[in-house]
């Protein structure tokens, strides 16, 4: 006979587990269900309780109050006789009918027996002295009876039936105590029953669930010794320790990829080996690339400072520490904060500088270059560029700071206007004197009468020699407008005035090209606020720029208008600016081969003059040009503080066109 054993099924971790959490899970949320169905019960018990002990007292109170509002009513009226006080009285009756009606029902959902027993007393008490005192009273007054009423006879047995009625109502109240204090205790006998009904079954299951963990921590605990001694044998270096086959699936299968990941160290402790060799060699290589890049860095002639999105000091070269008398040592990983407080001071404006630094930090799009005048531990003017990094992601990396020397070349500058100013000063001396003769001459008072030739001749000397003057006269502006000497006094100036004075004096040129020039100003006189010869230069100036580039026959328009705090002057034609004539208007000088054989000199230096004018009227010059357009100046100057109360009575004549 041949015995058949059943061999035990391997059981993972977790499925068996996963078998007595359930079970575990169905005792308490039972406990849980029990729990919440006892509390509800006692609670609801207990608050039934409460409002009866309040409801039934404030009937009992309530009956009372009525009842006295009806003897104080019915004392009142038997004393004056006045019909007021049935008022008290009549309203009292149907609020004691109401507060006996509610507690006669309150009574009837508890066990009130001696309650209810009480409360028919008092009823009859409140009747007998309704009926057989107060109404009778009430009609022997009524009927003008006042004597009976009034006697003390009657007054003591309305206070015995009152006082019959007090006793009633306090041997009431006392009922009530003692029902609700029995109503109370059964209340509490349920609710100690509940409760320790439910202190056994939680005793219960945790006993339950104490064995289902013994159980499972005792199963578990033999599964687990194998794997830490043998992960501790692993530790320890013993890199043939493995684990045996264990009796749960899933710690089984930790066991084998224990054993497999020992398998898998030992075959990557000699490619370890060998990238770490490797990781070395390309260490070395990087060192040695960030030398050569600091190296580069350092070479540099412009100081670098580059701020880290943390607003921390990343980096900067030789030059910035030369510039600056700093160490790299203390700078670097320094907050850009601590680092302005050790900057600023040495910069001769440290307020402003400080302002732009702020900007900077508030504003990561801001790109800007200003000059800045470094005054310790030597003197310099610098150039410096703020430029925001990022990523080849858009990624904010931090910020850049190139700080250029440009004390030499503002030397330069400032020597070019020295050297301007003097050629022009001595120049027009001697030019002074030769327009003067030649105006002499041309007048034919003292020398005689001159022939024709003559006079073509001296023609042509008296123009080049006003062509000079104008162009010596615009390269002394220039000189002053270079070196910042130029003063604006500014005043309120009447626009459209200065305006028709230049068109009127530029009339010879346009007419001698047979250009038409219109006038469209504003309705209403314009006040702008600056300084009468220079606004009257920048408009000259403009016009004769137009005039120069309108070809003949062709049409000039002058607009005004008034835009807020500032007023626009629009000068358009119908000419055409070549690339040429751009490089005039954006450079103070050209060479002769780039200049038409019409242009005049004012035309060469004017607009760069006009510019700079004004700007230092705190205005903008702009121009545009298109093929089919024409060409269009356009200049904004600031709009005087007069201008609101002329804005007040305005014009009603606007300028006309001249020619």
């Amino acid at each position: 006979m041949r015995l058949h054993t059943r061999e035990k099924r391997p059981m993972r971790v977790v499925d068996w587990l996963n078998a007595r959490l359930s079970l575990i899970f169905g005792l308490l949320l039972v406990m849980f269900l029990v729990g919440v169905g006892v509390s509800f019960y006692a609670f609801s018990i207990q608050r039934h309780v409460d409002d009866q002990k309040v409801l039934l007292r404030e009937d009992a109170d309530g009956m009372l109050q009525a009842m006295s509002d009806q003897e104080t009513g019915l004392r009142g009226y038997i004393s004056d006789n006045n019909p007021a006080f049935l008022i008290a009285f009549q309203e009292g009756r149907p609020a004691y009918l109401a507060f006996a009606d509610d507690l006669t029902k309150q009574l009837q959902s508890g066990p009130f027996r001696l309650t209810a027993i009480r409360l028919t007393a008092v009823e009859e008490v409140a009747d007998e002295w309704y009926s057989n005192f107060a109404l009778t009273q009430i009609g022997q007054m009524q009927a003008g009876h006042f004597a009976g009423p009034r006697s003390q006879a009657s007054v003591f047995q309305g206070n015995v039936l009152f006082n019959q009625f007090r006793a009633a109502l306090g041997t009431l109240q006392e009922a009530i105590g003692q029902d609700l204090e029995g109503y109370q205790n059964q209340v509490d006998t349920i609710n100690i029953s509940l409760v320790i009904g439910f202190i056994v079954l939680f005793m219960a299951a945790n006993a339950g669930l104490l064995w289902i963990l013994r159980n499972f921590t005792g199963t578990l605990q033999g599964q687990l010794v194998r794997l830490t001694q043998t992960t501790q044998r692993l530790g320890q270096g013993e890199r043939s320790a493995r684990v045996a086959p264990l009796t749960f699936s899933d710690l089984d299968q930790v066991g084998q990829s224990i054993n497999s990941m020992a398998d898998a160290i030992e075959r990557h402790e000699n490619a370890a080996q060998e990238s770490m060799r490797t990781l070395e060699q390309q260490y070395a290589l990087v060192e040695r690339a960030q030398s050569e890049s600091r190296a580069i860095f350092d070479a540099s002639s412009e100081a670098f400072l580059f701020i880290s999105a943390g607003e921390q000091v990343h980096a900067l070269n030789r030059p910035f520490r030369e510039f600056f008398a700093l160490t790299g040592e203390e700078v670097v990983g320094m907050p850009f904060a601590d680092l302005q407080r050790q900057w600023e001071p040495l910069f001769v404006n440290p307020t402003s500088f400080h302002a732009d630094l702020e900007q900077d930090s508030l504003d990561q799009e801001r790109h800007h270059t200003r000059t800045a005048i470094q005054q310790n531990p030597q003197y310099r003017e610098l150039a410096i560029s703020s430029i925001p990094v990022r990523s080849s992601t858009t990624a904010y990396l931090g910020r850049l700071y190139v700080l250029r020397d440009i004390t030499r070349e503002r030397e330069a500058e400032r020597l070019k206007a020295e050297f301007y100013a003097l050629v022009s000063h001595g120049l027009r001396n001697p030019l002074t004197s030769i327009k003067g003769y030649t105006d002499l001459l041309a007048q034919q008072e003292e020398t005689g009468s001159l022939t024709e030739l003559q006079q073509e001749f001296l023609g042509i000397v008296q123009s080049n020699a006003r062509r000079l003057m104008a162009l010596i006269n615009d390269l002394i502006d220039l000189s002053r407008l270079e070196a910042q000497t130029t003063v604006i006094r500014a005043v309120p100036l009447d626009l459209h005035t200065l305006i028709r004075d230049v068109a009127q004096n530029m009339r010879p040129q346009i007419e001698e090209r047979r250009q038409r020039l219109s006038l469209q100003l504003a309705a209403s006189p314009l006040l702008v606020l600056g300084d009468e010869n220079r606004v009257g230069q920048i408009l000259t100036n403009l016009l004769a720029f137009v005039t120069n580039h309108t070809p003949l026959g062709g049409r000039i328009v002058w607009e005004t208008r008034q835009m807020g705090s500032i007023v626009r002057i629009t000068c358009s034609s119908s000419g055409e600016l070549s690339a040429e004539d751009l490089a005039v208007f954006n450079r103070p000088f050209l060479h002769a081969s780039a200049l038409p054989s019409s242009e005049t000199v004012g035309s060469v230096l004017g607009p760069s003059i006009a510019r700079s004018l004004v700007e230092l009227h705190g205005g903008v010059l702009q121009m545009s040009s298109g093929p089919g357009e024409g060409t269009t100046l356009t200049c904004t100057l600031p709009s005087s503080p007069s201008q609101a109360l002329i804005s007040e009575h305005p014009s009603t004549s606007p300028a006309g066109d001249r020619r």
